[in-house]
């Protein structure tokens, strides 16, 4: 086996404070190489914020029956307002199971019916999880009444939608037709969450308006219709809950849809909202709290892996424009690492090997090291009840409240092997794909039942566990400064990671202090009342 030799230099300051740190390291590559980090804890400079627990957050789609979710994280509820479809004999139908506004055409009224959005909340809430985040995006079936529909074929006439545009794969993707009446129904929905949980508990919630808003099957309206539509709710949202937290969900901020090919019904691209939504949100006193993104890593696609620049493809072009709010925080709110978008079963392939590894580690960094531009989260699919964090998020969890220290790396940094690694190298003639499956991707969905059976008895891989914690002797400072100097030297394998974690329970020098305070003579001094140190 190639390995990688790893030089770590630790400079620890032993006088007066009690020391508490925590080093992850990360390598990524796979050749051989020595890698050398070097930290100076004496060094203010290199102090940075504490680490908070960016893996907290689970996406859930309208679920029925409480969450669904492990109780170590909190759910970002999608799609819990209505203006979801349902197949019927194959063919897409509104599903008004899920509405909780229904419109009568004979008092030309809006009737709310606030059942299928409370009976689901209940569950959650009295499961004891944690919501982190309610999202507002598919518009309910109601609001569209009021639009004409133009045959499919014919030419966009600027005003009106396709017959097609109806339903999208995901619901109602069309603006509400009536604003003032879709104000009012937030209004109205924001009280009856209040008056069911009480403010504080809405309070605790955030508030998202849209999902990845210039995907045409998310939202069919124009640049405008959206803003329009963010700054309505938002106004509505806040006349009842007036430091309710608000923000957005968009594509990247370069973001063009087909190349800019498929045109809305104004004629115009499919492309990225976030600079005008800035700017129109800072010229008319519009909020937004937080701003989400979403990164889907096609593993098999090199452009998609280059996480050297996805800080400036994700978030930089927000954080440099003039009018960007720098009091919002950042999530990527939907991620995951893929194998395809388009799966032979339907819908995206999770991938399995350590490439995943990798890419967890390599978001973990850039969010640390970007906490300043207050990067927060990164919201997960799955994380149903039975399933356990990878060892890598695992790894990153149990450093959360320790303090980041900026690392100086010398060489070429690379991640883990898992068990599907090593299925795959060490019993090739076992291995049998499912036709059109990549076998990157999630084992019981891409190998064959009887190569999964086998694949699910195999038990030849390295198994993720942390050494004893080891005593060592520091050595003197060469340059004559404070403290001491910890040089560890290690080997690791190629598509592995280590953790390194130092910890001084008591210093080696106390600075002597008077015992309770000087003692003033003439008077009585005990024999045991020297000083302290």
């Amino acid at each position: 086996m190639i390995l990688f030799h790893l030089l770590v230099v630790v400079i620890i300051w032993t006088m007066k404070k009690k020391l508490l740190y925590g080093l992850c390291l990360f390598f990524l590559t796979f050749t051989q190489a020595q890698v050398t980090l070097f930290t100076d804890f004496t060094d203010g400079g290199n102090k940075k914020e504490t680490l908070h627990n960016i893996w907290s957050v689970a996406n859930r789609i309208s679920p029925t029956n409480g969450a669904g979710v492990r109780p170590d994280v909190d759910v970002n509820l999608v799609r819990m307002i209505g203006g979801v479809k349902k197949k019927v004999n194959g063919v897409n139908v509104p599903d008004l199971a899920f509405d909780t506004v229904t419109y009568d055409e004979d008092t030309r009224t809006y009737v709310y019916n606030w059942m299928p959005l409370i009976s689901r909340l209940d569950n959650i809430v009295n499961s004891h999880t944690k919501i982190h985040q309610l999202v507002l995006d598919q518009v309910p079936w109601a609001f569209q009444q009021g639009y004409n529909f133009i045959p499919d074929g014919q030419p966009y006439n600027g005003i009106d939608f396709k017959e097609s545009e109806r339903i999208t794969i995901y619901g109602n993707a069309l603006p509400p037709k009536d604003k003032i009446a879709y104000s009012e129904f937030i209004k109205a929905m924001m009280q009856k969450l209040i008056d069911t949980y009480g403010e504080a508990l809405v309070l605790s919630w955030r508030f998202r308006v849209g999902s990845e808003i210039e995907t045409p099957d998310h939202w069919r309206g124009t640049k405008q219709d959206f803003i329009d539509h963010y700054a309505n709710t938002e106004k509505a949202v806040r006349a009842v809950l007036l430091n309710a937290t608000i923000g957005v969900h968009t594509r990247d901020p370069e973001f063009l849809y087909k190349n800019g090919i498929e045109k809305n019904y104004k004629g115009e691209p499919f492309a990225s909202f976030a600079k005008e939504l800035i700017e129109y949100s800072y010229d008319n006193d519009v909020r937004y709290d937080f701003w989400g993104v979403s990164d889907y890593i096609l593993i098999n696609i090199a452009k998609f892996r280059d996480i050297s620049g996805k800080y400036n493809k994700l978030y930089a072009p927000l954080l440099n424009h003039p009018k960007w709010n720098t009091n919002a925080t950042l999530d990527l709110m939907e991620y995951s690492v893929v194998t395809t978008m388009t799966s032979p079963d339907g819908g995206y392939l999770t991938c399995n090997t350590a490439h995943t590894t990798a890419m967890n580690l390599a978001f973990t960094h850039m969010f640390y090291k970007n906490e300043k531009h207050r990067l927060d989260g990164i919201f997960r699919w799955g994380q149903r009840p039975n399933t356990i964090d990878p060892p890598s998020i695992e790894t990153v969890k149990s450093m959360v409240g320790k303090t980041r220290y900026e690392t100086e790396i010398l060489g070429i940094p690379a991640t883990s092997t898992n068990k599907l690694d090593q299925y795959l190298i060490k019993k090739p003639d076992l291995v049998s794909l499912k036709s059109g499956f990549d076998r990157k991707g999630t084992p019981s969905r891409t190998l064959t039942t009887a190569s999964y059976n086998a694949y699910k008895n195999f038990t030849d891989f390295s198994a993720f566990e942390f050494n004893e914690t080891k005593e060592i002797i520091t050595t003197s400072r060469s340059d004559g400064g404070l403290g001491s100097v910890v040089i560890l030297n290690t080997k690791i394998g190629p598509f592995e990671f280590k953790k390194f974690e130092f910890r001084q329970e008591s210093t080696l020098e106390e600075v002597q202090t008077a015992y309770n305070g000087a003692i003033n003579l003439p008077g009585i001094l005990e024999a045991e009342n020297y000083d302290l140190g």
